[in-house]
């Protein structure tokens, strides 16, 4: 109906052990309006251990669609670096979240107390963001900072993905669990699928 209305529909797909096999149905019907992730081991997920792909398993499903790839658009992100990198994942920087009571946080997946920079009805989104101790030390937390990302020959590309999912899967925010896999392993086959094809 949305799209019957000229929306801009996107489908975001929770990709599990369970519907793996869908993601080519899914590619289908919902083409370039359909975006994926793994499951994240947050709320109910947190106890479904046998439903969460590891990085090189969700690559793998990915990879294995016709038509997907994981990272298609690694040539334009390679021009688009022009040296720089991507040093951190987006959280209170790039993105925020506000809850419908007015507290904002670093992030839409770390809706927890110690998250909220503040009320933005007692304060402006650019005083909570320049000023509050949460978004500062969060927008701290790069590649070059997390112990594991430090020597990381493709940290750059990476970013360190998310750090709400490694956050419900050890605990912190700061450290880095075994679906990085994923991250090393998809801009790597990015780059030479993207040599290979020219």
């Amino acid at each position: 109906m949305l799209q019957s209305c000229g929306a801009n529909v996107i489908v975001a797909m929770t990709v599990t052990r369970a519907n793996c096999a869908d993601i080519a149905a899914m590619v289908a019907k919902y083409g370039s309006h359909l975006t994926v992730q793994p499951l994240f081991k947050a709320g109910r997920a947190s106890m479904a251990d046998d439903l969460a792909l590891i990085g090189v398993e969700y690559y793998r499903a990915l990879a294995a669609v016709e038509g997907v790839a994981p990272m298609g658009a690694v040539s334009a992100k390679l021009k688009s670096l022009r040296g720089r990198g991507v040093r951190r994942c987006a959280m209170a920087e790039r993105e925020i979240s506000i809850a419908e009571t007015g507290d904002m946080y670093t992030c839409q997946l770390l809706h927890e107390e110690r998250f909220r920079g503040g009320k933005v009805r007692e304060r402006s989104v650019a005083e909570i963001y320049s000023d509050s101790p949460v978004f500062t030390r969060m927008q701290q937390i790069s590649v070059d900072a997390l112990e594991k990302c430090s020597a990381c020959a493709v940290r750059y590309l990476c970013g360190r993905a998310c750090r709400g999912r490694d956050l419900f899967e050890v605990g912190s925010e700061e450290l880095v669990r075994e679906f990085c896999a994923y991250e090393r392993e998809a801009p790597l086959r990015g780059i030479i699928e993207s040599v290979v094809m020219r």
